[in-house]
């Protein structure tokens, strides 16, 4: 129930900034099931981004969390994890741009606390037509993680890639491809190498639009990491299906 009141909190808040003329983005996904088995999860992630000439401003937020029921035990906590994100993007020309992010984040379930990223790249633009979307990111990334049996502090490279595809007036799909490998890292754990340490994280989506305002969303979630602690029952791939209701302003 506490879950449920704060991510109506935070919808609230964000169609009072969208009201004041910011370009926004808003997701919100729930299921539960009752019966034979119990469980409930739940999941918000918004996108609010302002544009001053060529100067962009991104804020962006998402949550995740799946409890399960356990006989005797109650409702137990079985996935949670967030992220938060500031981004400055500055215009160069109609299809190349320079940008600064920093951003945190955390997933207890993964193997980290908390996650700080520190960013710095430029985006191109292959294509900017109506049906199709397609850009790039190259940049540099320095990432202090603090985790349950180690901290890190690296330098990393990230190459990104994003492509969307107007299907329809009322389909749209939308591939995205992240890669971050490890350029050199130093850790309390004596057995990790940077070349060990990389990261591949996609999602593929599709969008289908009910209204102006209001869409529904599919989408399916990749993450995978590459190195794993020797003797830790974490495994590198995690998934998230979701479904959600998508409003933007």
């Amino acid at each position: 129930m506490k879950t449920i009141l704060f991510l109506a909190l935070v919808a609230c808040s964000s169609f009072a900034l969208a009201a004041e003329g910011l370009h926004h983005d808003s997701e919100l996904g729930a299921s539960m099931i009752s019966g034979n088995s119990n469980s409930e999860s739940y999941s918000f992630k918004q996108a609010t981004q302002y544009g001053q000439e060529l100067n962009t401003y991104v804020f962006s937020n998402k949550f995740v969390q799946a409890r399960s029921a356990t006989t005797g035990v109650g409702y137990v906590e079985t996935a949670k994890s967030w992220d938060a994100a500031l981004r400055y993007e500055r215009t160069l020309s109609d299809m190349f741009s320079a940008f600064a992010a920093h951003s945190l984040e955390s997933d207890i379930y993964a193997g980290y606390i908390q996650r700080n990223n520190y960013d710095l790249g430029a985006k191109y633009f292959f294509t900017k037509t109506v049906p199709t979307t397609w850009f790039a990111e190259l940049g540099y990334r320095y990432v202090f993680e603090h985790g349950p049996a180690a901290d890190k502090v690296k330098h990393t490279a990230r190459v990104y890639s994003e492509v969307t595809q107007q299907i329809n007036d009322s389909v749209t799909g939308r591939l995205w491809v992240e890669y971050i490998p490890s350029l050199s890292v130093v850790s309390s754990d004596a057995a990790l190498k940077s070349s060990d340490d990389w990261y591949i994280n996609a999602e593929p989506s599709v969008s289908v639009l009910l209204n102006k305002v209001f869409s529904l969303k599919t989408s399916y979630l990749f993450k995978y990491q590459n190195y794993i602690p020797a003797g830790s029952t974490k495994v590198r791939l995690d998934t998230l299906f979701l479904t959600a209701l998508v409003a933007k302003f």
